[in-house]
C-alpha cells in the first residue's frame, strides 16, 4: 500500500505543504521563547532523485514573526520528510528537536539514524536505529521511521516495519530516553505505521504493530492498555488529544475520513470529505490537536485547511497560497504556521481563525520551486497540565484491595494464598504503578494478619491500603462442616451418624491423641460407604475433601 501510495504522489499534480502552530503557554512547560517554531529542509529542485535534491540540507529556527533566530547545517544528505510518516518532530518540554533518516543516502554503517538537536542548534547525539527498507520506485532504500517526541518523560518514541515483512526485531516501538539510550523496545507482529505520544500520560498510542490495521493504546512502559479496530476502515495517523486523553485517527488516502475516540478507544464521531470533498480532491492530511479546546485542524488538497470542533462540527475552511496535499499541524493562540511547496509559496501564519497574519520566504533561495520536498515546520506539542495530566506527575496511583480474605487453612502452618486471590490492584494516570505488600510472603499463619499495601508511580506519588487476612483453622472448617451436614437433605440415620463424628472431632481438638484424626476417618469411612446411595455422590465427594483438609491441618 505504501508503494502505490508513493508512486501516486509522485504522479499527480498535487503537493505537499505542513502546517503547525504555536505552543500553548497555558499547557507547557521548558524554556522561553516556545513560540518559536523549526523548519527543516533541502532543496527541491522539482525533482525527486537528482543529486540537486539533496543540497543544503538546514535546520531553521524562526520567532513568530518569521525571522531567522538561526540555522545549522544538517549532517545527512537526504532524508525525506513527506505525509507519509512522521519523522521529525519538536519536545516542547526540551526544547528540542529530533529527526529520523529514512533514506539510504543517510545511512551510517548501515543503520539509518536519529539526530537530536538542542534549542540553540547544537546536534547532541546522532545514534544508529535499526530499521528494515524497502526499493522505492527510483531504487532508494526506504526505511520509514515514525518518530513523536515525549513531552511528558523526555526523548521520543520510534515506530519501524512499514513495508517490510516483519522479521526478527524489524517491526517495534522504541522508547528512546533524551540522552539517546533506549528505553525499552517492544517487538511486534505487524509493521508500525504511526507512533505519536499521549501528552497527558507520556504513553503513546500506536498504528498497526500489535494488531494490523488497528489502533493500539500503550502506556509508557509498553504495556498494551487496549486494542480497536475501526471497521471498514485503516487508519494510518492519529493524534493524542491532550485535552480528554482520547485520540484522533485518520485515513490520508482517496478514501479519507478522521474520527475521534475516547480514552477507552469508543469511537465517538466519524468525518469524511473534509477539507475537499471527493472527486474533486478527497485527501485529508495533517490532521492535529488544539491543546487549549480539543479542537482539530485538518490539511487538505487544493490549498485548503479547516478547524474541526470537539463535536465533530465543521467550523471553517480557508484557502492558502500554496497547492498542497499534505499537512502538519501544531496550534495554540498565537497561530498556525503552514509552509508549501508549490513555486515560492513560502511560509504562511493563520491566526486561530484562519485569517492570514504574514506570507514571507524564510530558508535559502535554493529552496524555491521545488514541487517534491519543502521545508517542514516544526513547533511541538506540550504536556498537557491539569487534572489528569502529568506535566508534573502529582496524582497518586488508585489503589484497589478488598477490605478482607477468608481462606481455609491447608497445613498446620496455615495456607498459601495467591496474589490473585488477595486482589490487589493498582492503576496509574500517566504511568504504570508497582504494588508491594507487608508482609511480603504469600503464607499465612491460622488466624488474622493484617497486610499493608503501597502502590508507587514511577514520579515517587503513592497510595497505601490494608486489608485483613484470615486463615481458618480445624476447629473454625469442622463447625462448617458440621452446619453444612446438618443442612443437608439426606437421610436421618446417615445425618446422624455423621454429626456425631463431627461433634466428637471439635470435642477433641487440642486434646492429645488422635482421637480427632480417628473421628475424621470414620467420618470419611462412613461418606465412601454411603455414596451414591443415601448421600449423593457430589455431596459426599465435597464433604470427603473438607474432612481431608481438616486432618491435614491437624496432621493426622
Amino acid at each position: 500500500m505504501f508503494m502505490r501510495l508513493l508512486a501516486r504522489r509522485f504522479r499527480s499534480a498535487a503537493f505537499p505543504f505542513l502546517l503547525t502552530a504555536a505552543v500553548a503557554g497555558s499547557l507547557m512547560a521548558g524554556p522561553p521563547a516556545l513560540s518559536d517554531f523549526l523548519l527543516a529542509g533541502y532543496d527541491g529542485h522539482n525533482c525527486y532523485n537528482s543529486p540537486a535534491c539533496r543540497d543544503n540540507p538546514l535546520l531553521i529556527r524562526a520567532d513568530q514573526d518569521g525571522n531567522i533566530v538561526w540555522q545549522r547545517p544538517l549532517p545527512v544528505v537526504y532524508w525525506y520528510h513527506a505525509g507519509y510518516i512522521r519523522n521529525a518532530d519538536r519536545n516542547v518540554t526540551e526544547d528540542s528537536f529530533y529527526l529520523a533518516t529514512i533514506f539510504d543516502a543517510s545511512r551510517v554503517g548501515g543503520m539509518h539514524r536519529i539526530l537530536k538537536y538542542s534549542k540553540d542548534g547544537v546536534l547532541e547525539w546522532d545514534r544508529p536505529i535499526a530499521a528494515a527498507g524497502f526499493a522505492d520506485n527510483f531504487g532508494n532504500l526506504v526505511a520509514p521511521i515514525s518518530i513523536s517526541a515525549n513531552p511528558v518523560l523526555g526523548g521520543l518514541y520510534a515506530g519501524t516495519g512499514l513495508g517490510v515483512a516483519c522479521t526478527g526485531n524489524n517491526c517495534r516501538v522504541d522508547r528512546i530516553a533524551a540522552s539517546g539510550s533506549t528505553v525499552w523496545s517492544k517487538v511486534y507482529a505487524n509493521p508500525v505505521r504511526w507512533v505519536t505520544t499521549d501528552v497527558r500520560t507520556g504513553g503513546a498510542y500506536v498504528v498497526g504493530g500489535i494488531a494490523a490495521g488497528a489502533i493500539s493504546r500503550i502506556d509508557s512502559s509498553g504495556n498494551t492498555i487496549w486494542t480497536r479496530t475501526l471497521p471498514g476502515h485503516t487508519p494510518n495517523e492519529v493524534l493524542a488529544n491532550p485535552v480528554d486523553g482520547g485520540v484522533y485517527a485518520g485515513c490520508d488516502d482517496y478514501s479519507h475520513y478522521t474520527a475521534r475516540l475516547d480514552p477507552a478507544g469508543n469511537v465517538l464521531w466519524w468525518l469524511t470529505d473534509f477539507p475537499v470533498p471527493w472527486p474533486s480532491g478527497g485527501t485529508a492530511y495533517g490532521r492535529t490537536v488544539d491543546p487549549l479546546s480539543g479542537a482539530l485542524y485538518i490539511g487538505g488538497w487544493y490549498g485548503r485547511y479547516g478547524k474541526v470542533a470537539p463535536s465533530g462540527a465543521p467550523l471553517w475552511i480557508v484557502e492558502t497560497a500554496t497547492y498542497n496535499n499534505y499537512a502538519d499541524a501544531r496550534l495554540d493562540g498565537n497561530g498556525v504556521y503552514i509552509s508549501g511547496n508549490f513555486q515560492n509559496a513560502g511560509i504562511e501564519k493563520h491566526d486561530g481563525n484562519g485569517s492570514l497574519v504574514w506570507r514571507k520566504w524564510i530558508g535559502p533561495s535554493s529552496w524555491r520551486g521545488g514541487f517534491y520536498d519543502m521545508p517542514s515546520v516544526h513547533v511541538g506539542a506540550p504536556a498537557a497540565s491539569g487534572p489528569g495530566g502529568c506535566s508534573p506527575d502529582t496524582t497518586p496511583p488508585k489503589l484497589t484491595v478488598p477490605s478482607a480474605v477468608t481462606v481455609n487453612a491447608t497445613s498446620p502452618g496455615g495456607a498459601t494464598v495467591s496474589d490473585a486471590t488477595l486482589g490487589a490492584t493498582a492503576a496509574d494516570t500517566c504511568s504504570t504503578a508497582t504494588v508491594t505488600r507487608i508482609p511480603s510472603g504469600n503464607l499465612f499463619p491460622i488466624g488474622s494478619t493484617t497486610v499493608t499495601y503501597t502502590a508507587a508511580d514511577p514520579a515517587g506519588n503513592t497510595s497505601t491500603a490494608t486489608q485483613t487476612v484470615t486463615v481458618t483453622g480445624a476447629s473454625g472448617q469442622t463447625a462448617a462442616l458440621l452446619a453444612v451436614v446438618n443442612g443437608a437433605d439426606i437421610n436421618g440415620g446417615v445425618k446422624n451418624s455423621l454429626s456425631v463424628k463431627l461433634n466428637g472431632v471439635m470435642a477433641s481438638i487440642g486434646r492429645p491423641g488422635p482421637a480427632a484424626c480417628n473421628q475424621l476417618g470414620a467420618f470419611i469411612h462412613e461418606l465412601n460407604a454411603q455414596a451414591g446411595k443415601k448421600v449423593p455422590e457430589a455431596m459426599a465427594a465435597e464433604w470427603i475433601a473438607a474432612a481431608a483438609r481438616i486432618r491435614a491441618v491437624l496432621g493426622c
